[in-house]
């Protein structure tokens, strides 16, 4: 969004990821989201752009929010930084489109890509491709089935309604 160049007080973490740093002991920030829907990946909070938005966070929270129609892969561990990404990596998946397709790798310790995940939908079917380690590897719907949310596991081979929430989504 051309209209968003003059901004300073937030960025883009690559083409999915909109960070908007707390600078205010109060906690209020104001950031602009851009066109489309973004949902909050601490929250669940659904933001649709393009729109200011204005919010109070404290200082364990800040506005991080995922665009539509992408695939993150969130690693299993929070107490390192250096471990094996692959071994229990979630997909969490965004309101993916009908008829798109996102590819996400994962990487090594080291770097190198280590697996990749072709993830589409059509109509109500999403498939999953994977090209490398065979790691168990789980799932995260967010914003796909209107109020309720399937996590699905390799592992345990069941599902998880995770209920309704406000932001139409599940952690």
């Amino acid at each position: 969004d051309p209209g968003c160049d003059y901004l300073d007080r937030q960025y883009m973490l690559g083409e999915s990821l909109l960070v908007a740093p707390v600078f205010t002991v109060a906690g209020d920030v104001t950031y602009y989201a851009p066109a489309g829907r973004w949902t909050s990946l601490l929250t669940g909070a659904v933001v649709t752009g393009p729109a200011w938005v204005r919010e109070t966070h404290d200082f364990q929270s800040l506005p991080l929010l995922v665009r539509q129609n992408t695939v993150l892969a969130l690693g299993s561990r929070d107490d390192r930084p250096d471990y094996d990404y692959g071994d229990g990596v979630t997909l969490a998946v965004y309101e993916l489109s009908a008829g798109h397709t996102c590819t996400v790798t994962v990487p090594t310790a080291t770097g190198e890509p280590d697996m990749t995940f072709d993830v589409r939908r059509e109509a109500d079917a999403i498939t999953v491709q994977r090209t490398g380690s065979a790691y168990v590897f789980g799932f995260a719907f967010m914003n796909l089935f209107h109020g309720r949310c399937r996590r699905r596991s390799r592992r345990r081979r069941r599902k998880f309604n995770c209920g309704r929430r406000t932001g139409d989504g599940c952690r």
